[in-house]
């Protein structure tokens, strides 16, 4: 009988618990002593691999004295960040520091999670602990040194060189706090395009993130224009847009933004322009604010 991954990776770790204590008696108050810390309730296995004890094979051949030296100091910085019953630091914040280094997110059903700060079985930090992409959180718990664990974060996000999906979620936490809200899930659907979830599930309020995110970047820097997101259900991203003055809406389409205008007359959108990248947006928005301001 095949084990499913959960179990076979709690059996396995068990494995190497009691392997670590009959090579080496110093282990057992150690293990039990990090076992014992309320929030990682017995999962320790990422602090083990953290600490180059990944595969029983090797056991026989250590310096347990300095695996147990690193597997304490691991587990001393990860206190700094996960509380007993909850998160230290922001959410938020963890997560923006934990795309800097790579796509640390849960893959749930059809969605992808930024995961929550609970015991949820599902969409957890906890469960996270569990996983294979923990090893992003290892680059983090490095970083650490006497500084407080928020500015270390805060200076690995101001840091961050890179120009990929991950950018914007980066750079601006509104998108996760302000439109994913306590779920903090987004669909990534076949061509690239990212959904912002309200809920669970696009048969709820969904945002699409490119035009979401501009939209973001857009308040408050083009005065005379009134700019608000039409977000909609389902996973149509057509209807999903950034709306200005009740007459333009950008969206996009996998590829560019779409520019179009809506015809009072027609009562129908006609298409304005294409458009590659966001400073190319900003620049037609402010010719657009110009415009306004002569008139």
């Amino acid at each position: 009988m095949k084990l499913e991954g959960f179990y076979q990776s709690q059996i396995q770790q068990e494995i190497n618990k009691a392997m670590l204590k009959a090579l080496d008696s110093n282990w057992k108050p150690l293990i039990e002593k990090v076992e014992d810390y309320p929030y990682f309730l017995g999962e320790i296995s990422f602090l083990l691999k953290f600490s180059d004890i990944a595969d029983n094979t090797i056991y026989r051949v250590i310096d347990h004295q300095d695996r147990q030296k690193s597997f304490l100091q691991y587990f001393e910085k990860a206190k700094r960040i996960f509380g007993e019953k909850s998160l230290k630091v922001s959410s938020t914040l963890l997560s923006r520091a934990l795309l800097c280094i790579g796509d640390y997110l849960l893959k749930i059903g059809r969605n992808h999670t930024f995961l929550r700060d609970n015991f949820d079985r599902d969409y957890s930090w906890k469960r996270y602990l569990r996983e294979e992409n923990v090893c992003y959180l290892k680059e983090i718990l490095d970083a650490l040194d006497v500084s407080p664990v928020d500015k270390t974060l805060n200076d690995i996000i101001a840091n961050f060189t890179g120009d990929d999906w991950r950018t914007d979620f980066i750079l601006y936490p509104e998108i996760i706090e302000k439109y994913c809200g306590e779920n903090r899930n987004i669909r990534k659907l076949d061509d690239g395009v990212i959904l912002l979830l309200k809920t669970n599930a696009t048969n709820g309020y969904c945002a699409e993130y490119r035009t979401y995110s501009l939209h973001l970047q857009s308040l408050n820097k083009f005065g005379d224009l009134n700019i608000e997101y039409i977000h909609s259900v389902g996973a149509d991203y057509a209807n999903k847009y950034m709306l200005i003055n009740d007459e333009y809406g950008i969206t996009y389409n996998a590829v560019k933004f779409v520019i179009e205008r809506y015809d009072e007359v027609k009562q129908e959108w006609t298409l304005v322009q294409e458009i590659e990248t966001v400073a190319e947006v900003f620049n037609w928005l402010e010719k657009l604010n110009k415009q306004l301001v002569k008139v």
